[in-house]
């Protein structure tokens, strides 16, 4: 199981290059959160250029780092979404089990 990027237009393994079936996330309030991180995050940061209040630029760090643990934490939940859809027949079963999946 991989992730896939928004912008791949194709339904592809990224470690094969096989065609694969993508598992559609429903988005949730994290996801939101980080869409206007997104925009509220370079928008400190240009009004630290133009007035020079550093306060500015320490806020926009910290909307950076903010929307690195928020992304993380959405994608550890779209991986678990994901796990419970995925339905493994008798064939692949080992192997699964190999990794870790129950």
């Amino acid at each position: 199981m991989r992730v896939k990027a928004w912008y791949e237009r194709r339904d592809r393994c990224s470690r094969c290059l096989r065609d694969a079936t993508a598992i559609r996330i429903p988005n949730s309030w994290l996801t939101y959160v980080i869409y206007g991180l997104y925009v509220i995050a370079p928008a400190l940061a240009a009004i630290y250029l133009t007035t020079d209040v550093r306060l500015y630029i320490w806020l926009a760090f910290v909307g950076v780092i903010l929307m690195m643990v928020i992304s993380f934490a959405d994608m550890s939940r779209g991986a678990a979404y994901a796990k419970k859809r995925i339905k493994v027949t008798d064939g692949d079963l080992h192997e699964f089990k190999k990794r870790g999946w129950r």
